[in-house]
């Protein structure tokens, strides 16, 4: 492809689930395989150069038979969608900084019981942002010669704009 779509990409999955397996609820109600939904699918496009990587995801589910209450009822999941995003700069082949978006669309996780009306749980996750700086390192210390040690610090922030948690990480790892 020319330039500037020949970094350019994209991934796609759908599964479809057809299953005669149903069991009834104390209340006659059916439910079929307990976590699956009929429909479910991805899909992402990409950008990738030696410099510069962009990524955009969506996925979805259909409702789903999640699990029996202590009644003996079935908890339900309404359909579900979230998008997702991730764009990476390389300052050379050590250092890389990430800013990343988790649950960009906000949508609502609702759960209810045999029927729409009856609602059990609303969940909203809020719309994570992440600001990640990484880099690899080589030792010269001998427990760790010849070993690569990744490290990073991130920041994640809610969109309602509190400060989540502050991660740093080095581990030893072996060269490949």
């Amino acid at each position: 492809m020319p330039y500037p779509f020949s970094n350019m990409g994209f991934d796609v999955n759908y599964t479809y689930i057809d299953s005669s397996l149903l069991q009834l609820t104390r209340t006659g109600y059916p439910v079929g395989l307990q976590d699956f939904s009929e429909n479910s699918y991805n899909a992402e496009i990409y950008y990738e150069d030696d410099k510069f990587t962009a990524r955009l995801a969506y996925k979805y589910r259909d409702d789903y038979y999640d699990n029996l209450t202590q009644a003996n009822a079935a908890q339900m999941k309404k359909p579900y969608g979230q998008l997702d995003g991730k764009v990476t700069y390389k300052f050379n082949k050590t250092w890389d900084m990430s800013l990343s978006v988790t649950d960009l669309s906000n949508d609502h996780k609702i759960s209810y019981q045999e029927i729409e009306e009856r609602v059990t749980d609303i969940t909203l996750d809020d719309t994570i942002v992440r600001l990640e700086f990484s880099g690899k390192f080589n030792w010269s210390n001998e427990d760790w010669k010849g070993a690569l040690a990744p490290f990073f610090i991130a920041l994640d922030f809610w969109s309602s704009d509190k400060l989540l948690l502050v991660d740093n990480f080095c581990r030893k790892e072996e060269d490949n």
